[in-house]
Parts: C-alpha cells; sequence; structure tokens
C-alpha cells in the first residue's frame, strides 16, 4: 500500500482531495429529475475529501453516503462529511476476499469519479460492486477521453510521455474512448446517459473551431477531454 500511495501522492494534492465534482452533481440531478428518480444511498469508490458526497446528499436528498478512498489524509477529510469512509484499495480488497468490509446494505448509487482509469481491472471492479446496487440501482462515472486530439497530438509527434494530472496523468492505468466505455459497462449495466463535463466550443481556441466547422462536427469527439455517463444495472 505505501508504494502506491507515493505514486498518487501529487503536489497540491490536499486541494485536490477537497474538490467537489459539481459538473458530475449538475449531470445526475438533471438524470434524476427527467427519470423521476430519488436516491437514498450511494458508495463512491475514490471519494476523495467526500465534497462530492456533500453536494449530492444535499441536491438529492441522499441519506446515507458511505465512500471508500486509498489516501489517508482524503479519508481522515471525509470522515467528517460522510455517513461511512473507510481507507482501502478496492481491487485488493476484492482479490483478497474483504468486500464484507464494506457496510452490509446496498445502494441507489454507485460512483467512480475519475477511478476507473487508476485500475488494472476495472471490468472485474465493476462486475464485483454492481452486486452492491438495488434492483435498478445507477453507476455514475467520469473518464477521461484517450480519443483527445491533444493524446492523439502527442503519439503523432512520438512525445506520449506522462504527466502530473489531466489526460496524460502518470497513474492512469487504463485508456477509454466513448466506445470503450459502452462496452466496459455492457456486462452489467444498460448505458442511460452519456456527456462532458464542459462546452466543448467555448474551450476551442480558433484553429480547432475553424477544423470543426470544416469538418461539420464529424470530428467533435476529437475536443472532448473527459465523458460523464450513468448506467442502469441490469436484471439479474
Amino acid at each position: 500500500m505505501a508504494n502506491v500511495e507515493a505514486l498518487y501522492d501529487k503536489p497540491g494534492a490536499t486541494h485536490y482531495y477537497s474538490l467537489s465534482r459539481g459538473d458530475v452533481v449538475n449531470f445526475l440531478e438533471a438524470y434524476a429529475k427527467e427519470k423521476g428518480l430519488q436516491p437514498k444511498s450511494a458508495l463512491e469508490i475514490g471519494c476523495s475529501g467526500g465534497g462530492t458526497g456533500v453536494l449530492i446528499k444535499e441536491r438529492l436528498g441522499v441519506e446515507y453516503y458511505a465512500g471508500l478512498e486509498l489516501m489517508a489524509p482524503a479519508v481522515e477529510e471525509a470522515k467528517g462529511r460522510l455517513d461511512w469512509v473507510k481507507q482501502g484499495n478496492i481491487e485488493e480488497m476484492i482479490a483478497q476476499g474483504r468486500m464484507g468490509e464494506l457496510p452490509d446494505r446496498k445502494y441507489d448509487l454507485l460512483l467512480y469519479l475519475d477511478v476507473l482509469e487508476h485500475l488494472y481491472n476495472p471490468w472485474k471492479v465493476l462486475e464485483e460492486t454492481s452486486k452492491l446496487l438495488n434492483p435498478g440501482g445507477l453507476v455514475i462515472g467520469s473518464i477521461p477521453n484517450a480519443g483527445n486530439l491533444y493524446v492523439l497530438w502527442k503519439i503523432m509527434r512520438d512525445h506520449f510521455e506522462y504527466e502530473e494530472e489531466g489526460l496524460l496523468d502518470r497513474t492512469h492505468i487504463r485508456w477509454f474512448t466513448a466506445h470503450t466505455i459502452k462496452k466496459m459497462l455492457a456486462p452489467q449495466f444498460n448505458l442511460q446517459k452519456m456527456g462532458t463535463n464542459h462546452d466543448t466550443w467555448k474551450t476551442m481556441n480558433w484553429q480547432q473551431k475553424i477544423f470543426y466547422l470544416g469538418t461539420l462536427g464529424q470530428w467533435k469527439r476529437l475536443f472532448i477531454r473527459q465523458y460523464l455517463f450513468v448506467g442502469e444495472k441490469r436484471a439479474d
């Protein structure tokens, strides 16, 4: 565990742990209102300092929010915000048969916010943790787009080098596009909604806008930095 923690010990980590994913909460809240859903319980794998959980409890009326987090400083911060928090590595818990350490209950929401790309086997993790959801429960996630123009440009220039954060974060182990996100979810979940966390047009420079218009928007995915998604648990 110590070596893994060292890998994730980034400059400015304390600030990172305190962030709240308002973009994800907006995305989830809009979906819940559209479908008339009132989730009451949630489990977030990689809950950081619990800021996102606080927003979800306030805005969606979630009564019980549990979190599993790898980094000890974030765990201590989250303990003052969420209903249950534990330090742990979800892949190790699955491999070692320790899933019983999680609260003995089912959830309406399962959240993976910028987490799945950091796992060695996210397919297995989704398979096992989907069992913790109530019938019709939802998985909510955010994943960087490996098909972003920035990444492709780096590859074309033979400069595929890891960075401290962002699309080429040095802690990313797996890489996904919209297509492979859908494939990963398919065995356990029906994809209900997929979006992005920003206005693509506003983030383009003038050269990118010319390219976008010249191709009639057919290559919009090249400018997407991150996908957000909601999947509904398939019936057993």
